[in-house]
């Protein structure tokens, strides 16, 4: 067997290992026993020191350190178990109110330092149930040379719905869901306040109120520690972290996600550092602070801003112009939050890529930059030379805009604007249905927004338009526009108004609200001159001219600027009527049938609803030395109109006519959409020589004489089959048949009658007198005695019609002539031997009447001659029987 080595010690003394075993047991042995007896002693020191002298020492000493009052059920002390306290009760001195409730509590205390280090160091764990039933636990140091405390505890998850039923007022009551983790660290040293450091953890907590609400997870870290004086408010300083949160119920935004950022909160404010979260399709970032006493706050919002999403959050007004693309936003808000909030926010965006599609714009304006500021407070709207394009022209914006009280602008605009995008923002009530063009401004507009005040030019480029009533067609209008705070310039604008070309020159005059409008209008024709004014009801023509070739015409008055307010206005002056026939803008038909000539003097008065003239009521006078109708001349012509309750009645009472007289009356009362008429005229000793000699087509005709005329016609003027009328017709002199109306029928007639009796000189009959009755009923004319007479060289003649014709020109005429004998007998085509047995026979006179007798049809323009019998028929009818031929025969014999 070996023997293990001794062992050296120090010394050189050599120990045995089994004998150095032995030290080891006997002194652990010892040590053990000494603490069995130290704790025995302990335990029994303090389960006799604890519950009575302990417990009223630490009682006071709580008591003493905090304004609280604390009762313990009872206190225990357990070898294994530690102390064991139950019924706990911390009430506040002041308040009454409970600061703890623990039904049991369980701590383990560190005996063995107590003598080293002179502090009592402990731990342990417990169930609160107020304020809130939840377990924790807790550890901590008290130095008993100095009497530091240290505590830290630490709560489990705790429901911050049962937290707000607990600490009503520590806890705000729209806390209603979540769960939350507390842990506090309490460093208290003798005679001075202490400090609790902590970490509140949240998770999914919420926050709701009546209109929003607001979701996520919270982290608090920070110190806090109690007033130096009774009164003042806990000294804080805390960050707080928010992550993963939600704000719902937004006003005119809707929902704020994906919210985190950090925050410190400190005795008098709350400093954020930053909140970012994304809201209407971008990301929005918060930075800023806010005071607690008092409340106030100013902070700092900056986005990237999707400008379409943005939208639905701007007032009505806003969205109707769809705005669309990105922008650069910043807003600044500072002011008080309590009692009633009132921030002075100032905003500012910078507008990288826009566009505004309006619906009533046919196209959007697009790649719009530059910046937009509006201040909250003052309601002052800056905009920085905001640019854009509008199809192919561009433009540029730059000024203020005041939308507060009073609501005033002061904004440059420069550019070119296509004027068919003016279109849809006309009013209802517009007559413009058509504009087409440029116009290039350059404007400076400021006052108020309900009435600005623009200065500068717009350029009118090739503009065309259409106006409803009266319908009215302007194109190629090119011009500038003059507009300052004075007054407003066109000078000179060249256009064509329904083909007509034209040149205007416009001055309108300050003050705008009622101004004075000095306007000159040139044509190939004329021009036009007007001064006016205008009132808030009237447009008032102080002075007015129509100045034609020859014509010469004032206007004064007031035209009605409301369509249910009648106008006042009179024309007066001289009229040359051939010019009435080339008038711009005007088409009087009816004057071109009559091809009216000469020189009148006319005065109007006009009063009444522009929109209804034939409700108004007018009173005017004519009057001519001389004119011409239709190259009829009349003389000394005077006539009135007047017009009263939709009855319009012209009166010529003299006129003088080739030396005869002419009068005449006009009737018409106005319908809804027709007119009814009565015309009477009637003309007495008319000199035919004189009117020959007056119109220039008949001046190589002979004709003489004189003639009269009565006419009355009555109707409803849209409806043909209503009209009636009659008249009547007598005139005698020489050469009636070469009057151009009724050489058409002479020629006709007597043309028809020399063929069939092959009678040259019937075609040169002259007429010698006229005369017939006529009515008007049915669309037809008709005669029953019209006569013309005259001689066919030396033999007289006479010619028999009855019959109509129709308005639509259709003839209808039985024409019988009546030859003399001498023209029976000459006519080749009756024989010698035929006109002596027709003679014997006594069939002469009924041969005159067969001969020339027709049926006269066909058209005006296209008449059809039919002659009843042939030659042979009428001689059929006229040969007698053979034995009476035979004693006619005898008798002319002898």
């Amino acid at each position: 067997m070996k023997t293990r080595p001794a062992l050296q010690g120090r010394g050189g003394t050599v120990y045995n290992g089994g004998v150095m075993r032995r030290f080891v047991l006997i002194g652990v042995s010892c040590l053990a026993a000494v603490v069995v007896i130290g704790a025995l002693v302990i335990w029994v020191l303090l389960s006799t020191w604890v519950p009575i002298t302990g417990t009223t020492f630490f009682v006071q000493e709580l008591e003493r350190r905090y304004p609280v009052d604390v009762s313990i059920g009872s206190v225990r002390y357990g070898l294994i178990q530690g102390l064991v306290l139950t019924n706990v009760r911390v009430v506040d001195v002041i308040t009454e109110e409970p600061w703890c409730v623990i039904p049991t509590m369980r701590a383990q205390v560190d005996w063995l330092a107590l003598p080293l280090s002179r502090s009592l160091k402990f731990s342990g764990h417990a169930e609160a149930n107020v304020p809130i039933r939840t377990p924790f636990t807790f550890s901590g140091e008290y130095h008993l040379d100095n009497q530091l405390l240290i505590l830290s505890a630490q709560t489990a998850e705790i429901s911050l719905s049962d937290l707000r039923g607990a600490l009503k007022r520590a806890v705000p009551s729209p806390l209603v869901d979540g769960t939350a983790r507390l842990q506090l660290y309490l460093h208290q040293p003798h005679r001075v306040r202490p400090t609790v450091t902590g970490r509140i953890t949240g998770t999914g907590v919420v926050w709701a109120t009546s209109s929003w609400q607001a979701r996520g997870n919270l982290m608090i870290n920070g110190t806090a520690q109690p007033p130096a004086l009774e009164g003042e408010p806990w000294s804080v300083d805390a960050l707080v972290t928010v992550s993963d949160a939600t704000l719902e119920g937004v006003p005119e935004v809707g929902t704020i996600s994906q919210l985190e950022g950090t925050a410190h909160l400190r005795q008098d404010r709350i400093e954020i550092e930053q909140l970012r979260g994304r809201m209407l399709e971008s990301w929005w970032t918060l930075e800023g602070r806010i005071a607690l006493q008092p409340p106030t706050a100013e902070v700092l919002v900056t986005s990237r801003v999707e400008l379409a999403p943005l939208a639905v959050a701007l007032p009505e007004r806003v969205q109707d112009w769809q705005p669309a693309g990105t922008a650069n936003l910043r807003a600044v808000c500072r002011g008080p939050l309590s009692p009633q909030p009132f921030l002075d926010c100032r905003s500012q965006m910078n507008v990288l890529k826009g566009t505004l599609a309006e619906p009533r714009l046919p196209d959007p304006l697009t790649d719009i930059t530059g910046g937009v500021a509006y201040d909250l407070l003052t309601g002052q709207l800056s905009i920085d030379h905001l640019t854009g394009r509008i199809r192919d022209r561009s433009f540029t914006v730059s000024g203020e805009l005041s939308l507060r009280e009073p609501r005033e602008m002061a904004l440059e605009v420069a550019g070119t604007v296509p004027l068919d995008i003016v279109i849809p923002w006309l009013p209802e009530e517009s007559l413009i249905t058509e504009l087409n063009g440029d116009a290039v401004i350059d404007l400076a507009i400021h006052g108020s927004l309900s009435a600005p005040r623009p200065s500068g030019t717009v350029e009118l480029h090739d503009v065309a338009g259409q106006l409803a009533r009266p319908a009215i067609r302007v194109e190629q209008l090119t011009g500038t526009v003059h507009l300052s705070d004075e007054q407003i310039t066109i000078s000179p604008a060249t256009l064509r108004l329904n083909d007509e070309l034209l040149t205007v020159h416009v001055t309108i005059t300050a003050p705008f609200d009622a101004p004075r409008i000095t306007t000159t209008i040139q044509a190939e024709e004329g021009q036009l001159e007007l001064t006016i004014h205008l009132t808030p009801d009237m447009i008032v023509i102080d002075e007015g001219r129509i100045s034609l070739a020859t014509s010469q015409v004032a206007i004064r008055g007031e035209i009605a600027r409301h369509p249910n307010r009648p106008s006042l206005y009179t024309l007066s002056g001289t009229i040359e009527l051939a010019e009435l026939k080339q008038l711009p803008f005007v088409s009087l038909p009816a004057l071109h049938a009559w091809n009216p000539t000469g020189i009148a003097e006319v005065e109007m008065q006009f009063r009444g609803l522009l929109s209804d003239w034939p409700s108004a009521t007018m009173r005017g006078r004519i009057q001519a030395e001389q004119l011409r109708l239709h190259d009829v001349p009349v003389h000394q012509l005077v006539g009135t109109i007047e017009q009263r309750n939709r009855v319009l009645r012209i009166t010529i009472p003299s006129g003088l006519v080739a030396d005869g007289s002419l009068a005449g009356d006009l009737t018409i009362r106005h319908g809804a959409t027709t007119w009814e008429y009565v015309l009477q005229a009637d003309v007495t000793g008319v000199e035919l020589a004189a009117l020959a000699h007056g119109i220039p087509t008949w001046e190589e005709q002979e004709v003489a004489g004189h003639a009269s005329a009565h006419i009355v016609l009555s109707g409803t003027w849209h409806t043909r089959p209503s009209w009636r009328g009659e008249g009547w017709f007598n005139g005698e002199g020489e050469r009636l048949g070469e009057l151009p109306m009724l050489d058409t029928l002479f020629r006709g007639v007597f043309g028809a009658l020399a063929t069939r009796l092959n009678v040259e000189f019937l075609r040169r009959a002259r007429i010698t007198e006229a005369s017939f009755r006529w009515r008007l009923a049915d669309e037809r004319i008709s005669t029953e005695d019209l006569r013309l007479g005259g001689l066919a060289g030396t033999e007289p003649i006479a010619v028999y019609i009855k019959g109509s014709i129709g308005l639509d020109q259709t003839l209808d005429l039985i024409i019988e002539p009546e030859l003399s004998e001498q023209i029976v007998l000459e006519a080749p085509s009756t024989s010698t031997i035929a006109s002596s047995v027709l003679q014997a026979a006594g069939q002469m006179e009924r041969l005159r009447q067969l001969l020339g007798r027709h049926h006269l049809t066909g058209t005006i323009s296209e008449p059809e001659y039919r002659f009843e019998l042939s030659m042979q028929e009428v001689l059929g009818q006229l040969l007698p029987s053979p034995v009476n031929l035979l004693h006619n025969l005898f008798e002319s014999l002898q």
